[in-house]
Protein backbone atom coordinates (compact mmCIF):
# COMPACT_ATOMS: atom_id res chain seq x y z
CA UNK A 1 0.00 0.00 0.00
CA UNK A 2 3.02 2.14 1.03
CA UNK A 3 4.09 2.01 -2.86
CA UNK A 4 0.49 2.98 -4.42
CA UNK A 5 0.92 6.69 -2.21
CA UNK A 6 4.44 6.87 -3.63
CA UNK A 7 3.03 6.63 -7.27
CA UNK A 8 0.22 9.22 -6.88
CA UNK A 9 3.21 11.31 -5.11
CA UNK A 10 4.86 10.97 -8.17
CA UNK A 11 1.81 11.46 -10.40
CA UNK A 12 1.33 14.63 -8.75
CA UNK A 13 4.88 15.92 -9.62
CA UNK A 14 3.99 15.00 -13.03
CA UNK A 15 0.97 16.83 -13.05
CA UNK A 16 2.59 19.94 -11.25
CA UNK A 17 5.46 20.10 -14.20
CA UNK A 18 2.44 19.85 -16.90
CA UNK A 19 0.92 22.68 -15.51
CA UNK A 20 3.83 24.41 -15.53
CA UNK A 21 4.69 23.22 -18.97
CA UNK A 22 1.17 23.93 -20.17
CA UNK A 23 1.82 27.79 -19.27
CA UNK A 24 5.14 27.93 -21.34
CA UNK A 25 3.33 26.36 -24.55
CA UNK A 26 1.57 29.30 -25.84
CA UNK A 27 -1.76 27.65 -26.94
CA UNK A 28 0.29 24.81 -28.13
CA UNK A 29 2.13 26.88 -30.09
CA UNK A 30 5.94 26.16 -29.04
CA UNK A 31 6.98 22.81 -29.70
CA UNK A 32 9.25 21.74 -27.05
CA UNK A 33 6.89 22.91 -23.87
CA UNK A 34 3.82 21.27 -25.36
CA UNK A 35 5.99 18.21 -26.16
CA UNK A 36 6.47 18.46 -22.22
CA UNK A 37 3.41 19.36 -21.38
CA UNK A 38 1.86 15.93 -23.50
CA UNK A 39 4.72 13.57 -21.90
CA UNK A 40 4.23 14.86 -18.30
CA UNK A 41 0.35 14.54 -18.72
CA UNK A 42 0.79 11.03 -19.72
CA UNK A 43 3.48 10.45 -16.60
CA UNK A 44 0.66 11.38 -14.41
CA UNK A 45 -2.36 9.15 -15.85
CA UNK A 46 0.18 6.16 -15.72
CA UNK A 47 1.94 6.41 -12.02
CA UNK A 48 -1.91 7.44 -11.28
CA UNK A 49 -2.93 3.76 -13.20
CA UNK A 50 -0.54 2.08 -11.37
CA UNK A 51 -1.29 2.92 -8.05
CA UNK A 52 -4.61 2.03 -8.35
CA UNK A 53 -3.34 -1.13 -9.94
CA UNK A 54 -1.15 -1.17 -6.57
CA UNK A 55 -4.02 -0.95 -4.31
CA UNK A 56 -4.80 2.70 -4.10
CA UNK A 57 -8.60 3.95 -3.65
CA UNK A 58 -9.60 5.43 -6.57
CA UNK A 59 -11.13 7.91 -4.24
CA UNK A 60 -7.86 8.66 -1.97
CA UNK A 61 -5.82 8.49 -4.59
CA UNK A 62 -7.83 11.51 -7.13
CA UNK A 63 -8.37 13.58 -3.84
CA UNK A 64 -4.69 13.51 -2.96
CA UNK A 65 -3.79 14.37 -6.87
CA UNK A 66 -6.43 17.17 -6.92
CA UNK A 67 -4.98 18.93 -3.59
CA UNK A 68 -2.07 18.29 -4.22
CA UNK A 69 -1.80 19.59 -7.78
CA UNK A 70 -3.94 22.78 -6.85
CA UNK A 71 -1.37 23.63 -3.92
CA UNK A 72 1.75 23.28 -6.81
CA UNK A 73 -0.44 25.67 -9.69
CA UNK A 74 -0.94 27.58 -6.71
CA UNK A 75 3.16 28.36 -6.40
CA UNK A 76 3.55 28.13 -10.41
CA UNK A 77 1.41 30.75 -11.04
CA UNK A 78 3.27 32.62 -8.18
CA UNK A 79 6.54 31.99 -10.06
CA UNK A 80 5.25 33.21 -13.45
CA UNK A 81 4.11 36.56 -11.28
CA UNK A 82 0.24 35.94 -11.38
CA UNK A 83 -1.40 37.82 -8.37
CA UNK A 84 -3.00 35.83 -6.08
CA UNK A 85 -6.57 37.54 -4.74
CA UNK A 86 -8.31 37.26 -1.83
CA UNK A 87 -11.49 35.59 -3.04
CA UNK A 88 -9.30 33.24 -4.85
CA UNK A 89 -7.58 32.03 -2.23
CA UNK A 90 -10.66 31.38 -0.11
CA UNK A 91 -12.32 29.94 -3.42
CA UNK A 92 -9.05 27.22 -3.41
CA UNK A 93 -9.00 26.95 0.42
CA UNK A 94 -13.04 25.53 0.48
CA UNK A 95 -12.25 23.45 -3.11
CA UNK A 96 -9.45 21.71 -1.14
CA UNK A 97 -11.97 21.49 1.81
CA UNK A 98 -14.31 19.97 0.21
CA UNK A 99 -12.24 17.61 -2.18
CA UNK A 100 -10.76 16.45 1.53
CA UNK A 101 -13.88 16.29 3.65
CA UNK A 102 -15.50 14.83 0.32
CA UNK A 103 -12.61 12.02 0.57
CA UNK A 104 -13.10 11.50 4.04
CA UNK A 105 -16.87 10.69 4.48
CA UNK A 106 -16.43 8.22 1.66
CA UNK A 107 -13.59 6.58 3.48
CA UNK A 108 -16.03 6.52 6.75
CA UNK A 109 -18.93 5.20 4.73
Amino acid sequence: MYASYVMVAIAIAANIVAVYFMKLCGGMTQPWPTLGMILANMLTLWFLGRAMTAGAPVSAAVTALTVGVMIGSFFIGLSFGERVSILQAVGGAIAIAGVVIGNLSAASS
